[in-house]
């Protein structure tokens, strides 16, 4: 499938979750989203300009005087433009990346767990932080609490990391031979 093919395909089943997609399909809708944000950024900055972030610094000498350290840099996004463009594609992305888990011979509710992982994490953190006694009991072991918390930090980090990990790998396998209860498999109908 070529990569005109593709988003054609894509853009054709806008909101199509059922079927499957080959991975041919699935990764050159995503090329075609990263090339077009590409240009997508450089006419925002050709017709707005690049951003220009300013960072204040305050610096204290050993001699106890004060200075403000001024660091700028320019910074480039696809602005508005890039906004408009990823709301067009968000629903076929996710379409296509459903029937693309669909091909793998699993359900496309699974693109949702790096998610999950994160909604799961976040609210244990900070309520940890916080001092409330049940997440606390969850990094509570031999030693200082606050080490704890910054190791189920990094534990839970990894955690939500190697969800996106998992789903990676799923999304780059090949397809399942022959149907599956999600349909033909694309490799083998002719388009």
């Amino acid at each position: 499938m070529t990569l005109k093919e593709s988003v054609k395909t894509c853009f054709k089943k806008y909101a199509t979750f059922s079927g499957r997609a080959s991975r041919s399909e699935y990764w050159k809708f995503w090329l075609f989203w990263l090339l077009v944000m590409i240009c997508l950024t450089i006419v925002n900055s050709i017709v707005f300009g690049p951003t220009l972030e300013v960072e204040q610094t305050l610096v204290v000498a050993q001699d106890g005087t004060r200075s403000i350290e001024e660091t700028q840099q320019l910074s480039y996004d696809a602005g508005i433009f890039g906004v408009v463009f990823g709301l067009a594609v968000f629903v076929p992305g996710i379409a296509v990346a459903s029937r693309r888990l669909h091909d793998t011979g699993r359900s496309g509710w699974w693109q949702l767990m790096p998610l999950a992982a994160l909604l799961i994490t976040v609210p244990i953190l900070f309520l940890a932080t916080l001092g409330w006694p049940g997440a606390i009991e969850v990094f509570r072991t031999i030693g200082n609490v606050k080490l704890q918390l910054g190791l189920g930090a990094g534990v839970f980090i990894l955690f939500v990391f190697g969800c996106w990990l998992i789903l990676l790998v799923w999304l780059c396998q090949s397809s399942r031979p022959g149907p599956n209860k999600y349909g033909p498999n694309p490799n083998e109908v002719p388009q």
